[in-house]
């Protein structure tokens, strides 16, 4: 289970940073009434949001996999 905790949160995270962006341009074209060009304004930001956003997280799984295991591990070989 300690090994699959990062991954755990992923589809949240990355699924929370589109919807953000899109609910904000949702918001601004009804303030404004320029529907549905923020809209599609946020989709796009969202979708570069959530590709950094994976970027990262990738990155970071990927350095924590790359650690050398613990002195204390005696997996057989």
């Amino acid at each position: 289970m300690k090994d699959a905790g990062p991954y755990l949160g992923l589809g949240v995270q990355l699924a929370g940073t589109m919807v953000v962006w899109v609910l904000a341009g949702w918001l601004l074209d009804r303030w404004l009434d320029t529907t549905p060009w923020l809209t599609i304004a946020g989709g796009g930001i969202g979708m570069v949001a959530f590709f950094f956003q994976m970027m990262r997280l990738l990155a970071k799984m990927n350095q924590l996999n790359d650690e050398p295991d613990s002195p204390d591990d005696h997996s057989a070989h």
